[in-house]
């Protein structure tokens, strides 16, 4: 006859609810159903191994999955309701009471899943950790055994992630510095479904969850896992070769020709060559899904954005710019019609500045370019011919602006030479 478990029958402080059996144990702790007093519902409890409650290192991952699971909202992520202490200094979590089966049990039961059954179970699957990624929560240790399947009362089965107790807690913003218990070079996870990353010793992102998740999807359909060697004694080796094609696995079982390179992108042994979020991943396997699903992804935003104002004002909230309104339309102008240019004329000059040198005579017409009998010159200002269609019609003002500098010079021209004859008269007068 096997010891009685000592907690069998006693009543937590936390609404005082009875431990009537366990259901579960794992290497951190043991999983109990309790009943409230007040309420028909029964519930989880999660205690803490007694033997690690003095254990510091233990009691941090504890705390630290509560603090994790408490975070996490999703309907395909088991809720925890509360937490505490028993009178003994174990730790405990309240959580709601889930009945059905692990999925590893699943497997074993049923053998190889339908594609579209599998499929349905690992998108939804992907919306908790999607859920988890953007709030800087990394699984480390996603295997069948941590999927649960709910029954229903439609017979259905709803997939929820269990056991965040070696998750890593990654946020930039959580004053506890990230709450890593552990560190780059410690491995912990299961052989069997880790990444290659995570079993060197590596740091860890979300994409490390994706590879785990894909080796479940490739086991929960050909009821073997991707490598040859299954074992953990072998990991470096596994690592070196490619996975086995989903087709060549299992003789006889054919699949959509568009499953393997979904399957194979996230198994990538590289974590920038997989699926960079989970969402990405069931976003791929959707066309693949031929099942109703009732849950929802998550939310877009389920991650704040940091406030791009320094710390001093990171607190405001500034009103959004305001929006210039667009200008009135243009009213089209027509186009303008080519005035003739202006052109002045040329005066003659004064009688006495038509003598020639010595007042003999009139001055010859050669000195002024033109025939004595043009004189006075005739008038310029007659409309000029239209220009050829081809050739582009300058504006008035700039034919005025380029007219003017010309005249002014002829003028200056007429006006030295007059001059000059002036002088050269007196002087020969004079002499």
């Amino acid at each position: 006859m096997g010891t009685e478990d000592p907690y069998i029958g006693v009543r937590i402080p936390d609404g005082g609810i009875k431990l009537v059996a366990k259901i579960g144990e794992g290497g951190m702790g043991a999983v109990y159903r309790g009943t409230p007093e007040d309420s028909e519902t029964p519930v989880a409890v999660k205690i803490l191994h007694v033997k690690h409650a003095l254990e510091s290192d233990f009691v941090k991952r504890f705390k630290r999955e509560v603090k994790i699971l408490r975070s996490l909202t999703h309907p395909n992520t088991v809720r925890v309701l509360s937490e505490g202490e028993m009178d003994d200094g174990s730790l405990y979590i309240v959580m709601e009471y889930l009945e059905g089966r692990g999925l590893d049990v699943a497997l074993k039961e049923d053998g190889p899943w339908s594609l579209d059954r599998a499929v349905s179970m690992v998108i939804r699957t992907a919306y908790a950790l999607e859920e988890a990624h953007r709030l800087g929560i990394v699984h480390r240790d996603l295997k069948p055994e941590n999927i649960f399947l709910v029954r229903r009362p439609d017979g259905s089965e709803l997939p929820k992630l269990l056991d965040f107790g070696l998750a890593k807690l990654d946020r930039p913003n959580d004053s506890s510095g990230g709450l890593s218990l552990t560190q780059e070079g410690d491995i912990l996870g299961t052989p069997a479904f880790m990444s290659p990353e995570q079993s060197f010793g590596e740091s860890l992102d979300g994409r490390a969850d994706i590879y785990s998740l894909a080796v479940i999807l490739y086991e929960m359909v050909t009821g073997k896992l991707p490598f040859e060697d299954e074992g953990a004694t072998n990991q470096i080796a596994r690592y070196l070769n490619d996975p086995i094609p989903i087709d060549e696995r299992v003789p006889g079982l054919a699949f959509p020709v568009d499953l393997w390179p979904i399957l194979s992108r996230a198994l990538q042994k590289l974590p920038e060559d997989r699926f960079s979020t989970a969402m990405e991943f069931a976003e791929a396997l959707e066309p693949l899904n031929t099942v109703q699903l009732s849950i929802a992804p998550p939310a877009l935003l389920a991650r704040p954005i940091p406030s791009p104002l320094p710390p001093p004002f990171d607190h405001l909230q500034l009103p959004p710019p305001a929006r210039t309104p667009a200008p009135p339309p243009r009213t089209p102008v027509p186009p303008r019609t080519a005035s003739p240019p202006k052109v002045q004329s040329i005066q003659a000059p004064t009688p006495h500045s038509t003598r020639a040198p010595g007042g003999r005579g009139p001055m010859p017409s050669s000195h002024y370019g033109r025939a004595s009998s043009s004189w006075p010159p005739p008038n310029h200002s007659r409309t000029p011919a239209p220009p050829p269609a081809s050739r582009r019609t300058e504006p008035s003002s700039r034919r005025q602006l380029e007219t003017k500098p010309r005249n002014r010079a002829v003028t200056a021209v007429i006006v030295f030479v007059v001059l000059a004859a002036a002088v050269f008269a007196v002087i020969i007068l004079r002499s």
